[in-house]
C-alpha cells in the first residue's frame, strides 16, 4: 500500500489530508484543538497560553471523559462565537482511494480506519 499527500492522490493508493487514529476520540479532539493549523494561525500567543491553560485547568478537574469533551466543546464554540476559528476539522480530512482498497468507509468524524482496510486481489 503506498500512502501519500493529498496533493498527489493520483500516485497512491490512499491520500489523505490528516491522520487521526480512531480509538480515542478525546484524544484525537485534544490533539485536534491544541496541534492544528487553526489553532496555531487563528489565535494570537496570548489567546494560545488562555486556551492551554482553560484545557490544562479542564483535564485536571474532569471527572470523566464526557465532561473532558464537553468542555473542549465549549473552547471551540467560544471560538467560533469570537469569530476566531471555523471548525472545519470534521471535515477536513479528504480521501482518494483505489478501487482495489476495500473497507474504506468514513466513520461519524470522517475519517477512515487503517484497521478496516484491506486489498482486493
Amino acid at each position: 500500500m503506498t500512502l501519500l499527500p493529498y496533493q498527489d492522490s493520483d500516485y497512491a493508493d490512499i491520500a489523505m489530508g490528516i491522520y487521526a487514529a480512531q480509538d480515542d476520540y478525546v484524544l484525537n479532539y485534544y490533539k485536534w484543538f491544541l496541534c492544528s493549523d487553526a489553532f496555531d494561525d487563528c489565535l494570537s500567543p496570548e489567546q494560545q497560553k488562555t486556551i492551554i491553560s482553560f484545557v490544562d485547568r479542564v483535564l485536571k478537574n474532569s471527572s470523566d471523559l464526557n465532561h473532558l469533551i464537553d468542555e473542549l466543546h465549549r473552547c471551540e464554540d467560544w471560538m467560533v462565537q469570537q469569530g476566531i476559528s471555523i471548525p472545519l476539522w470534521r471535515t477536513s480530512t479528504a480521501y482518494h482511494v483505489s478501487e482495489t482498497i476495500k473497507g474504506a468507509d468514513i466513520d461519524s468524524m470522517g475519517l477512515i480506519s487503517f484497521k478496516k482496510l484491506w486489498i482486493k486481489d
